[in-house]
């Protein structure tokens, strides 16, 4: 046991030395993105051979130290030569292009640098980090009810470089002001600093302001940071009254941070009243939240509940700010932070829907339902009860009246979950009827009624939400309210998003991304040169599996290579990739061929096969994985995981943190250009949605496509290469 603890940590401390050197180079490089390992591989052949000579002993001297711990000295010569080559890139790259670094780390470029910037941000933070819990609970309150003592105001807190923001809405009935379409501001509450360590709350009246020009200028200002909580909401309250897009801006979410330090860990909730408690001790009072906000003479009581929600923002994000650099987090949480205006962007644009069409194949699944449910229950007549009138029907919905009717027929499942019957009895007539029926059902109760009814009464539009960081910790979007994110394939279905007349959308996913980043995260040779050589990994792996060539892959072969390639990067066990394939790709196996064709897999790619050992170590010593952002997931002390959660995560984890940073690039583009016929209308965990005029949708296009692919170099560098494909359609179909 000890000696399993020992080989454990040595190989976190290894893994650990291997990332802190990656984490160098990116910040070393930041500014440069991918571009001096681009410009070595295509002239610096030299370096880039030298680069892979290392990167290879690097690997080795990984395998070997974590067997025999005596080896220690070779693997820590093998990553300082490493380093070494990787700096020397970096070097060279900068003498050619003429770009020089000043002592303090920054690039000069002819630029002008404020002198004086850096003492600034010291001390707008050391009077962030001043303020006492308590004192934020009393701030001063100074009422604003013009336009002079907003302007007056917000000069206040330009010169302050930080404001705790919040705002309180109002509209019709009991969910009127959460709508920005029906409802509006009332309050817009400005905390700032002030003296030894307490708060000024400005409270801005809209209804008598009336003029929201003056915070134009306010979200333009890149100097200060603007801290809210559930920083969307406000978001698009802002983007009503404004009447355009916002600029990108310096945002710090303490709802998010709050998500993001939890890690995948049950914490509670993430409100702002559970936030200041678990982060500051202290209790917020949220007694006036559902008070009506829209009658004239608000009440003090009302008055002070809305300056403390701004006040206590400053020293909980204090406290988060310490807490996720203490975490490692901090450059999960920018990527978190900037998403935010896209998130809010794509949640207030929502997406063009065709209430006929979809009317229409609720009448056809209806009807399809019926014709189903018959031959279902014509199929389970034969161990039905006999009753006065007839047969007694059973409700096909009910898993405990259902169980034992199948048993009857001879369908003996343990349960009656779609992938048992589809893997155990996928020829049965009841079974075959039972799933038909289901899948109308789900197609009715899931998608098309659900759509229908969210349609909003203004827009005429569907405006779901957009989760960002989940409770499981591994950072991909949810959609809910309805679910945006996975309508069913078939065409006819997604022709109900459709764009608008002379509208088009622009669809760009990103070609087999997790397959891609396991190829980064593992460095196989295999993965990595096939991506490198653009050859099909499908095939590839195919005729690896079989032991034939390329040129003898036939389709079913490439099939069943595309459900190894998903299921394995995983590490599937031969059971559950015997039931994945049959479920997701329609590939028949036995137990035995499932478990033959993992082995072949791990053998043609063994990198693979080598990183799973060290992320199985790794977790399992230290109860936390990370994505390539540093976004972390955790698992409780004393009980047990998945260990193939520890494969997925810093797969699909690392995916979202591309997507996210792409939505970003592509919002901060749209901004630059001033495109405001343009918006993000949805996002799915690889692709990403965009609605358009049709007269400038190739260009949209054309943009999309290289921010998409910017995120990934960014992110990932250029050592496995990425490609974003867009296309251009009337309809999400047309992808």
């Amino acid at each position: 046991m000890l000696e399993t603890t020992y080989a454990a940590t040595l190989s976190s401390w290894a893994m650990s030395r291997v990332e802190g050197i990656l984490d160098l180079v990116k910040k070393e490089c930041s500014s440069d993105g991918g571009r001096p390992f681009a410009w070595a591989r295509e002239n610096r052949p030299d370096l880039t051979e030298k680069l892979a000579v290392e990167e290879t002993r690097v690997h080795e001297a990984f395998e070997k130290v974590v067997e025999d711990p005596s080896l220690v000295g070779e693997f820590e010569a093998a990553c300082t030569a490493w380093k070494d080559v990787l700096m020397e890139i970096i070097r060279a790259y900068r003498e050619v292009k003429g770009v020089v670094r000043t002592k303090n780390g920054q690039e000069n470029t002819g630029r002008a640098v404020t002198a004086g910037s850096t003492g600034n941000e010291r001390s707008r933070g050391a009077a962030v980090f001043s303020i006492h819990p308590e004192a934020a609970l009393n701030p001063e309150i100074v009422l604003i009810a013009s336009v002079e003592e907003l302007r007056s105001a917000l000069a206040e807190v330009a010169a302050a470089g930080v404001c705790g923001l919040d705002t309180e809405t109002a509209g019709p009935g009991k969910k009127g002001g959460l709508d920005p379409y029906i409802g509006e501001i009332r309050f817009v509450q400005m905390a700032v600093p002030a003296a030894e360590g307490s708060v000024k709350s400005f409270v801005a009246d809209m209804y008598r302001v009336k003029d929201f020009t003056p915070f134009w200028e306010f979200w333009n200002d890149h100097n200060i940071l603007k801290v809210l909580h559930n920083a969307k909401f406000d978001l698009k309250f802002f983007r009503k009254h404004l009447g355009r897009r916002l600029p990108p801006a310096r945002l710090f979410d303490t709802m998010l941070a709050s998500q993001l330090l939890a890690c995948g860990l049950d914490v509670g909730s993430h409100s702002l009243a559970a936030c200041c408690r678990r982060f500051l001790g202290i209790s917020l009072d949220k007694e006036e939240r559902l008070s009506d906000w829209s009658s004239g003479e608000l009440s003090e009581s009302q008055i002070a509940y809305a300056a403390r929600d701004a006040a206590v923002l400053l020293p909980l994000a204090a406290a988060e700010m310490k807490a996720l650099t203490a975490e490692g987090l901090n450059r999960a949480a920018k990527i978190e932070f900037d998403v935010v205006l896209p998130t809010s962007e794509l949640e207030y644009a929502g997406i063009p829907f065709n209430r006929d069409l979809c009317r229409k194949l609720m009448e056809e699944e209806d009807a399809r339902a019926g014709e189903v449910r018959a031959k279902l229950m014509q199929e389970l007549a034969p161990a039905l009860e006999q009753g006065i009138f007839g047969v007694r029907e059973i409700n096909p919905n009910s898993p405990l009246q259902l169980l034992p009717v199948l048993k009857a027929l001879g369908v003996d499942v343990p349960n009656t979950m779609d992938d048992t019957l589809r893997l155990m009895y996928p020829d049965h007539p009841a079974v075959r009827a039972l799933l038909e029926y289901r899948k109308c059902e789900k197609r009715l109760a899931a998608f098309l009624r659900p759509y229908l009814e969210a349609v909003h009464p203004v827009t005429g539009r569907i405006h779901a939400e957009f989760v960002q960081i989940n409770k499981n910790g591994v950072g991909r979007f949810s959609c809910r309210s309805p679910n945006l994110q996975q309508p069913p394939r078939e065409k006819r279905f997604r022709e109900v998003f459709a764009a608008p007349e002379g509208r088009k959308f622009v669809v760009c996913d990103y070609g087999q991304i997790e397959l891609r980043i396991m190829a980064w995260l593992s460095k196989d040779a295999k993965m990595v040169e096939a991506y490198r050589k653009g050859l099909d990994l499908h095939t590839m792996t195919a005729a690896m599996t079989a032991g034939v060539s390329p040129e003898e892959v036939t389709k079913e072969m490439r099939q069943r290579a595309k459900a190894c390639n998903f299921g394995m990067i995983y590490g599937m066990s031969a059971k559950t990739f015997q039931q994945y394939a049959k479920t997701s790709y329609g590939v028949d196996m036995s137990e035995e061929e499932a478990a033959s064709l993992r082995e072949a897999f791990f053998r043609a790619y063994p990198g693979v096969a080598a990183w799973h050992r060290r992320q199985k170590a790794f977790a399992q010593a230290n109860r936390f994985v990370r994505t390539v952002s540093g976004r972390k997931r955790k698992w409780p002390e004393g009980k047990d995981f998945p260990i193939t959660q520890a494969y997925n995560t810093p797969d699909q984890g690392t995916g979202a943190d591309v997507l996210k940073t792409a939505m970003f690039y592509i919002y901060r583009s749209l901004f630059s250009r001033g495109w405001e016929n343009v918006e993000i209308v949805n996002s799915v965990h690889d692709e990403i949605i965009l609605e358009c005029p049709g007269d400038l949708a190739e260009e949209v296009a054309g943009l999309v496509k290289a921010d998409m692919e910017a995120a990934w170099y960014d992110l990932m560098g250029d050592e496995v290469p990425i490609e974003a494909e867009p296309v251009v359609g009337t309809s999400w179909a047309d992808k």
